[in-house]
């Protein structure tokens, strides 16, 4: 149910390394539809710093998002500061993904 309110297409891409002697490769882990709004609670913000600059991306709970991920829009990217899943407490399928993002 809430997927129908999914606007835009991201990609995620995430840093890698093969060996321990090699450097750090950007792969792209995935492209998914979610929803992303700005914070609007300065109570909220990671960082009072941020203001403007947050943004809630609401996302399909199997997404594969972690902390550190950079997330790409329109040619924009956003950094993933956190990650929390949603459950849906009724059994049903609208459990989620909350990613703060920052610009």
């Amino acid at each position: 149910m809430i997927e129908t309110f999914y606007n835009n297409t991201f990609i995620n891409t995430r840093k890698t390394t093969a060996t321990p002697t090699s450097s750090d490769t950007i792969g792209t882990i995935s492209s998914f539809s979610g929803l992303l709004r700005p914070v609007t609670d300065v109570a909220k913000l990671y960082s009072v710093n941020n203001i403007g600059k947050e943004f809630d991306l609401i996302a399909d709970d199997l997404t594969d998002v972690k902390v550190g991920d950079d997330i790409s829009l329109l040619g924009v990217k956003y950094d993933v500061l956190g990650v929390t899943v949603f459950e849906d407490l009724e059994g049903g399928s609208d459990s989620y993904l909350n990613i703060r993002v920052v610009k």
